[in-house]
């Protein structure tokens, strides 16, 4: 998955250039036709260059346009498994580069799939969708918030633990005032910092997937940290 970002930015550079050295000859050409008189075909080959422009842009706005749509939850308009770590991958690049820190927080919704059973999966994907919007409006400029699973999100952010904690309860009281036929959601939670306690997104990932379910096991709605796991043994990530 992550091996690819490298090969689009070839693919994109050798669009680029190409049409950038089509455009250069093509300028030359019409210098010359100016050069020699024929004013009709050099007016002509200036219309055909600004088309040619113009297509050359479209396809560039065409092709970000499926970017974002291959890295986009299309029920909530969150980010997808993808979207969400690659942009994972971006924030540790920088924090490596800055010195700083980052932190990731896992949540799933508990008994949500009762949820689907006793209501239907459109009621349920219409309660997801509220509570995407909810999320949405937990996080700070910068932050991400994605949607990697069926009830479960994922946020980044710059900053460690206590960010990381103060999140988390955010979403806790945001999915609590969603109600389900007037029973209150809860959620459970998991955290781990870059580079604290892990060098790579994966891993990270893979150690707040264990403290979400270290709380889910403690009872659900509630939040851990990474560190609260006895033995702190790093889990493998689950296959998704």
């Amino acid at each position: 998955m992550h091996a690819t970002r490298p090969r689009l930015l070839l693919r994109r550079t050798m669009v680029a250039g190409a049409i950038g050295l089509a455009l250069l000859w093509a300028a030359i050409a019409v210098e010359e036709l100016i050069s020699d008189g024929d004013l009709e075909i050099a007016v002509i080959a200036v219309a055909g260059m600004a088309l040619t422009s113009g297509l050359a842009l479209a396809i560039r706005r065409y092709q970000a346009r499926l970017e974002s749509l291959a890295e986009t939850d299309p029920l909530t308009g969150l980010a997808n498994h993808r979207g969400f770590h690659n942009r994972l991958d971006r924030a540790i690049e920088e924090a490596r580069r800055d010195g700083g820190e980052v932190a990731v927080v896992l949540a799933d919704l508990d008994d949500f799939k009762g949820v689907n059973d006793a209501h239907g999966h459109p009621h349920g994907d219409r309660v997801l969708m509220m509570i995407a919007d909810r999320l949405r409006a937990c996080v700070r400029p910068g932050d991400v918030v994605g949607r990697i699973g069926g009830e479960e999100f994922a946020f980044v952010m710059r900053g460690g633990k206590g960010r990381a904690a103060e999140l988390a309860s955010r979403v806790r009281a945001a999915v609590a005032h969603e109600a389900v036929l007037g029973l209150p959601l809860t959620c459970s939670a998991g955290t781990a910092v870059f580079p604290e306690d892990a060098a790579d997104g994966a891993t990270l990932c893979a150690l707040a997937d264990a403290a979400m379910y270290a709380a889910k096991s403690a009872g659900k709605d509630r939040v851990r940290r990474f560190d609260h796991l006895a033995g702190g043994r790093v889990p493998l990530p689950r296959r998704r």
